[in-house]
């Protein structure tokens, strides 16, 4: 999903890309409840876009346990 990673790119520092990326991981949740996208996916990119912008490993992992733990 581009738009979360775009959403993260332009956040002018660590904290508004974290808020970013947990803002797209609430989308993505959304559309997995909604049959939208599969879970496997939502969350494949929700790391690869934490990972590309210097997002923490444990701020990522906080993010996805909150909005995908089920």
């Amino acid at each position: 999903m581009a738009i979360v990673g775009r959403a993260v790119a332009l956040a002018p520092d660590y904290q508004h890309r974290a808020d970013a990326l947990r803002g797209g991981a609430r989308v993505l949740a959304v559309l997995v409840r909604d049959d939208e996208i599969l879970k496997p996916d939502a969350v494949d990119r929700i790391l690869n876009v934490g990972i590309a912008f210097g997002i923490n490993d444990s701020t990522i992992n906080e993010i996805l346990r909150s909005e995908f733990a089920s």
